[in-house]
Order: structure tokens, then sequence, then C-alpha cells
């Protein structure tokens, strides 16, 4: 499980986060709403480990993150990365000189062999036949592979490609933060039927099998992933049909329920 222990959060001195506590399992789906400011993104960024997000207050109150009973609170991101945790920030930036295929090449190497304790040896061209018929379910055209990431791409295709990533690195622990902001309604059922299949993973038709067979024999593909939704909007909750629904405030998680607690919020609005 992904445990979220006392989480307090500051930025430049200021606590944003105060006190969370949550357990993400395994093959769980949980969503957090709550308005603008309430500390859902500085949440996200202190449980990948950017710098600027510090966990340990001036009141030394005791905070701590544990990714399957290891402590991961002053890991690195990229640590956190090859132990299974992945995050699809919500607004991706752009990098100019390397391309998308480059990234998910290299990463896809960098966790295998993490997995299997060992140097990775994919077949490139093999591995770019398998992403494209991932990218097309994703639906990231092709050439968009071979461009910088995130270069000149519209805000929904910057989104697919969080997605895509998360499909082919198959973390553990996934934190889509507001994933569905900005997404047409095709895009939005898209990517909730990818990020559903994912958690479910159906052995014969789900895109995954195509990581399965770059990674061969390696260990690399786990159990089903525990998934952290952020979002304002209840309607990829209704595609999703999370396990629990969490209303965040003021930096404070302050009511947990099931999915009727997401419609109520977008009937009634955080009261």
């Amino acid at each position: 499980m992904l445990k979220i222990n006392n989480l307090f959060v500051t930025i430049d001195g200021k606590e944003i986060v105060k006190g969370v506590t949550l357990t993400i399992k395994l093959g769980e789906i949980h969503a957090l709403m709550g308005p603008n400011g309430s500390g859902k993104s500085s949440l996200a960024m202190a449980l990948m480990g950017h710098p600027r997000y510090q966990t340990r207050n001036k009141k030394q109150r005791t905070s701590t993150v544990e990714l399957d009973g290891e402590d991961i609170t002053v890991k690195t991101p990229d640590e956190r990365a090859r132990m299974g945790l992945f995050l699809a920030v919500q607004y991706p930036v752009g990098v100019e000189g390397v391309t998308v295929e480059q990234l998910l090449w290299r990463s896809l190497q960098e966790k295998i062999a993490y997995n299997n304790n060992q140097q990775s040896h994919l077949d490139v061209l093999k591995f770019r036949k398998d992403l494209e018929k991932l990218a097309k379910k994703v639906g990231v055209k092709p050439e968009l592979l071979r461009r910088g990431i995130n270069v000149g791409f519209s805000g929904g295709e910057k989104k697919r490609l969080e997605v895509l990533q998360m499909l082919v690195l198959q973390p553990k622990y996934a934190i889509l933060d507001e994933t569905d902001s900005g997404l047409d309604i095709d895009a939005l059922l898209t990517i909730a039927e990818n990020i559903k299949s994912f958690v479910l993973r159906p052995p014969a038709c789900h895109p995954a099998g195509a990581v399965r067979r770059l990674a061969g024999r390696s260990s690399f593909v786990l159990q089903k992933p525990g998934i952290l939704v952020i979002t304002h909007y209840a309607k990829l909750l209704q595609y999703l049909q999370p396990d629990y629904v969490h209303i965040m405030k003021n930096g404070r998680i302050v009511e947990t329920g099931g999915k009727e607690l997401a419609e109520r919020i977008e009937k009634e609005g955080y009261k």
C-alpha cells in the first residue's frame, strides 16, 4: 500500500497541507476533490518528492510517506519513480531536444533494470511497434512520438501523453493530477477507459500486454495498481467508479465517502 501518515507540506515557509492521512491499496481507485487552493496539487507534488514541497515543517511534526512498507519521505523523485510511484502533472511542460519515444524508451529500460537488478535489453524496433499500439489506444498520433516532449502539443494531447507514459511504465501507484481538465467528452472517455483498464488489467485486451511482451520474463509487470485521481469534476468519476472519494479543504481531508459523495458535490458544491 501507499501510506500517507500525518503529512504536512510547506512551500517557502507557508503550510499548505495540514496533517493528511490516507492509505491507498493496490487495486483501489481513490478520488480527491476540493476547491481551488485546498492543497490537492501540493499534496501530489510532495508525494512525488518535488524539492520545493517540504514535508518537515517548523514544528517538526512527524510526517511520513511509505511505499509498500518502506519510508520514501526523503527519497528523490527518480528513486520514487523506480520504486513504482508515478505522477501525471496538472501542467505538463515542454522539453526541447528529447522526443517522446526517447523518453519512454529510456524510462522503460531503467524501470525494468531496477526490478531485475540487471541491465535491460529491449529491441528498439519491437519497442517502437508496441509503443505505437499503446499510443493508438490512448489517442496519441504516431507522429507525436517523434517530436519533443509536449512541444507544440495541444492541452488534450499533453494529457493523453501523461496517460500513455503511465501505461508504458506500469507504476504500482499512480497520482493523476487533473488529467481530465481541458478535455472534450471524447478525450475524457478515452482517458477514463484507459485508466480503468489499467487498474483492471484484462490479460487479453488491455494495451499493457504490449508492455508485457517488451519486458519478456521480467518481474517488471506487478500487481493491480493503486490510483489517486485529483479532479474537480464528477464526470470522470462516473466512468472510473472510484472506491473512495475524499474532500479536501484548507489543507485537510474533511470528508470521505463513496461515489455518491462526488455526485453530491457536483449538485451542492463544497459547503
